[in-house]
């Protein structure tokens, strides 16, 4: 992480005071009152004046949204108090969800404010820029709730993958009559794995451009950007990619077997059996992964795209065919789920509730 996280907490009682402590401070700070009249045609008092009238009844991420929603010219106007207020008292007075807010809804103010997001809130700013992408792109949202939960998951999920029991995993996974020794757990692990750049699905990071070990290449295409990878010895076998559908809902997009290519005298001469799968029921393995991860970040329900909504069914622009027929994506998703107690909702996708 980047910054220095802020210890303090808010010392008033926002709703009752947010428009007067504003006016104090803009009063105080001369140079944050004529960065304001550069921006903004109305004047501070007026703007403070707006949002007295019907003010957020709390300083926190929901109640923020809230407020966007009800009264988004009220919103507006206070994103922009808040982008040129002095942001460490601003802070210290209210908490650090106005800041964050002010950041994922304000458009025009995030490069004036993201330097003290960073100091301030301790928020690695690449990622929250990944959050809020995703949220916009695939959501259709900008609310803050919804951004800063998409980055907890991406920014937490290499410590969650640490704290999930492998051997327990693959004990409970293998096939019937397999036995699985020390020596056989110790070359499987679990990887983080997530799209390169701020692409909500494209090439994986490391292992997305025909990466080569030996004589093996590997090109791992991610349907969402994020997901665990298992590895057995050092080598992608397969991978789950995930992402938020709602507040409360985790999804599954990809659940898939990486098949590794043969080189020789540098050209493509087929392809060979992913290894470390056969004596694993692995989807069901990689599907329980996914949901420690689900349970862990809050979601109270974890989902698997159904097959009528994979992106791979319809060709892309330019080609014939389609690279996934209908049929095999049932066959891959839906019976799967099915398999593992999902059930079918009427937007065709999956749902397992978590207790």
């Amino acid at each position: 992480m980047i910054g220095t996280q802020m210890s303090c907490q808010p010392t008033i009682q926002p709703s009752a005071d947010l428009a007067d402590v504003l006016r104090s401070m803009y009063a105080q700070n001369t140079n944050c009152a004529e960065a304001f009249g550069w921006r903004l045609h109305e004047s501070v008092e007026d703007c403070l004046s707006i949002i007295s009238k019907s003010p957020p009844k709390e300083l926190t991420l929901k109640s923020l949204d809230d407020f966007e929603l009800a009264n988004p010219d009220a919103a507006r106007f206070l994103q922009y108090l808040v982008a040129f207020a002095p942001h460490k008292e601003l802070v210290e007075t209210f908490g650090k969800d106005i800041l964050l807010w002010t950041w994922a809804q304000g458009v025009y103010l995030r490069k004036d404010i993201e330097n003290s997001v960073v100091s301030l809130t301790n928020k690695n700013l690449d990622l929250l820029e990944r959050a809020r992408l995703y949220a916009w792109r695939v959501l259709c949202t900008c609310d803050a709730m919804q951004v800063m939960q998409t980055y907890d998951l991406f920014s937490s999920l290499p410590d969650t993958l640490a704290k999930i029991n492998l051997p327990d995993l693959l004990h409970g996974n293998k096939l019937q009559k397999i036995k699985l020794s020390d020596e056989m757990i110790a070359k499987y692990l679990l990887s983080f794995v997530r799209t390169k750049g701020d692409y909500e699905s494209g090439r994986e990071e490391r292992w997305g451009d025909h990466n080569v070990v030996g004589n093996r290449t590997f090109a791992i295409w991610m349907d969402a950007p994020v997901g665990i990878a298992l590895m057995y010895e050092g080598q992608p076998s397969a991978v789950v990619s995930f992402a938020p559908k709602s507040l409360d809902t985790l999804m599954i997009h990809q659940l898939q077997g990486v098949q590794p290519r043969i080189i020789e005298h540098y050209k493509f001469v087929g392809s060979i059996r992913t290894r470390g799968l056969s004596q694993l029921d692995w989807r069901k393995l990689l599907v329980e992964c996914a949901e420690h991860v689900a349970k862990t970040q809050g979601f109270k329900e974890l989902a698997v795209q159904g097959a009528h909504n994979n992106y791979w069914i319809k060709p892309r622009q330019g080609e014939a065919k389609a690279h996934l027929s209908l049929n095999e994506a049932v066959l891959k998703y839906n019976k799967q789920a099915e398999r593992l107690g999902f059930k079918q909702r009427e937007d065709k996708n999956w749902y397992r509730v978590l207790n």
